[in-house]
């Protein structure tokens, strides 16, 4: 589901960085495989607040499609806002 993952301190937070593979990018199904292979991967995703998830699910929403392309980063420790607040926030709020 992915071209690579790590697991990394960025910018004071502890990050999830990941390089989707076009299918991930492109249908919800996959989409939302690659977030059940990466809870297996990775216990901060088994144990999700609900925020990683939002972030995650927002970085599809905004791909468009695959048109901005790039690594979706996914930060423990932001916090659980409404869905809308965080596409306004550009996935991290």
């Amino acid at each position: 589901y992915f071209k690579s993952t790590k697991y990394h301190k960025r910018g004071g937070y502890w990050t999830y960085t990941m390089s989707p593979k076009w299918g991930v990018r492109l249908w919800g199904p996959t989409m939302k495989a690659g977030w059940e292979e990466l809870g297996k991967t990775y216990s901060g995703i088994r144990n999700d607040n609900g925020s990683l998830w939002n972030q995650y699910r927002c970085h599809w929403d905004y791909d468009v499609f695959g048109l901005v392309a790039g690594e979706w980063d996914l930060e423990e420790g932001r916090p659980v806002i409404a869905y809308s607040g965080m596409f306004a926030a550009l996935c991290n709020p």
